[in-house]
């Protein structure tokens, strides 16, 4: 990824402490081109914040919330399911 010019930033609700140890577990950090837990609205603060166009951004979300943010946003959305919500 880092070869193409790509990044990839982590961008959560999650408290700093609990990011960093999550983190840790999967083992990703050297990929992290940067972190960020701090905004109301991530997925439009995000972007924006790398100095990125909504269009240059891609949202990797698991819950409809982020969903519903990167179409307001305007970002473009992978969805996966991995339990806690009901399909309808």
């Amino acid at each position: 990824m880092q070869q193409e010019g790509l990044r990839l930033v982590v961008a959560t609700s999650a408290k700093s402490q609990e990011l960093f140890a999550l983190l840790e577990v999967i083992k990703i950090e050297d990929l992290l081109a940067q972190t960020t837990t701090s905004a109301a609205d991530i997925v439009r603060a995000t972007p924006a914040k790398l100095q990125l166009q909504p269009n240059e951004a891609i949202v990797l979300g698991d819950t409809p919330y982020e969903i519903e943010s990167a179409n307001a946003a305007r970002v473009d959305v992978i969805a996966f399911h991995c339990g806690g919500f009901d399909d309808t």
